[in-house]
């Protein structure tokens, strides 16, 4: 698998300023985006601060490809010994998701539910969405109202803030960055397959292609912003078939079944859970 480390863009629309950061990995069943940063600031809940590799090829689309089969980059042994206490940071959006706050902390309240059930001690999102909204706010914005361009200044010392205000207070050990991807999956004869599930797509019987699809992605980084551990799970499609046209599937209908959501949350965070909840069982 080759890695492409960065592709870079931006983007305005109105009030809405969006800054992307891909780094992609190539493999024989095309690209996966691995690592990523998207700010809105109309609808920015938290700041994304996830540490990315920089550089810059040309790439236009992120292709889900088959979760790996270990998701933890050290090994499980590593991973229990330095994490107990785990951060939660608040869930992002990274593509044109249409999705609702509550849906994001509907989805932020299971992870932090299933790592508690695991014997794990949680600092939940909501902790770190109040601190950043805090220090952001005292800060004035990191914008310049004329030029639209971001202080990087005072947006770093924001961000060092913020982190040092969460290891004063909590002493957490990693944090968890709960990602919800926009992807193209491959169909074939109506039938969709990424992030490691099938889905049938409405009106596509007989129909092969690509759809768009929402993944969920989980990444643990330690307190220096190495990778401990990265998964996936495909959580439902985004666009339907009507006389051969893929259609958008209306926001107000996305998310409905949380049936799909919860299974996601199992499958990116299985291996954590499963591993943790055996062993903390008496003898």
């Amino acid at each position: 698998m080759v890695i492409h480390p960065l592709l870079q863009s931006c983007s305005t629309s109105g009030k809405q300023l969006s800054l992307r950061y891909y780094a992609v990995a190539d493999s024989p069943q095309g690209l996966s985006c691995r690592w990523s940063r998207l700010i809105y600031l109309n609808r920015m809940r938290v700041p994304y601060v996830r540490v990315f590799l920089l550089a810059a090829p040309a790439i236009v689309a992120c292709y889900s490809v088959p979760p790996p089969p270990n998701p933890f980059v050290v090994s499980e042994q590593e991973f229990f010994d330095s994490v107990e206490t785990i951060v939660v940071a608040s869930a992002t959006v990274m593509g044109e998701i249409p999705m609702a706050d509550s849906i994001l902390t509907y989805l932020e309240t299971l992870i932090e539910g299933k790592l508690r059930e695991a014997g794990l001690t949680v600092i939940p999102a909501s902790e770190y969405y109040a601190i950043w909204q805090r220090i952001s706010e005292l800060t004035g914005g990191f914008y310049d109202p004329y030029s639209g361009e971001q202080d990087e200044e005072k947006y770093q010392i924001a961000l060092d803030s913020m982190y040092a205000e969460l290891a004063d207070r909590f002493d957490f050990d990693a944090i968890m960055y709960p990602e919800v991807w926009e992807v193209v999956a491959p169909f074939e004869g109506g039938e969709a397959t990424w992030g490691g599930v099938t889905r049938l797509i409405l009106g596509a019987r007989g129909y092969s292609g690509e759809v768009r699809a929402a993944t969920l992605y989980l990444v643990v980084q330690d307190k220096a912003g190495n990778e401990l551990y990265a998964h996936e799970a495909g959580i439902q499609l985004l666009e339907y078939m009507q006389r051969g046209q893929l259609i958008s599937i209306e926001p107000e209908r996305l998310f409905e079944d949380t049936t799909w959501t919860v299974a996601a949350v199992l499958e990116a965070l299985g291996p954590i859970i499963r591993t943790n909840s055996a062993s903390t069982q008496p003898p």
